[in-house]
């Protein structure tokens, strides 16, 4: 609705079944949220809708990291 590309991550819902998996994911969202560096992605929002839990990044264009892998970019 910003009128800006974002990532959305989406979980499998199965993870919603595990003991304490909503505490810690809502935890670790906050904390991503908090970060600012230029090598990481920004964190935007996260929630659960319906049995998905999400999150909501910062969309940067380029080649995956299995892509990266895949062409063996990062070997040395």
């Amino acid at each position: 609705s910003l009128g800006r590309a974002v990532a959305l991550k989406v979980l499998a819902p199965e993870l919603c079944e595990r003991a304490g998996f909503l505490e810690r994911f809502e935890r670790e969202a906050r904390a991503l949220a908090s970060l600012q560096h230029p090598g990481i992605v920004s964190v935007h929002d996260a929630g659960v809708a319906g049995p998905f839990p999400y999150l909501v990044m910062e969309f940067v264009d380029g080649a995956s990291l299995r892509e990266v892998l895949r062409d063996g970019a990062l070997e040395s």
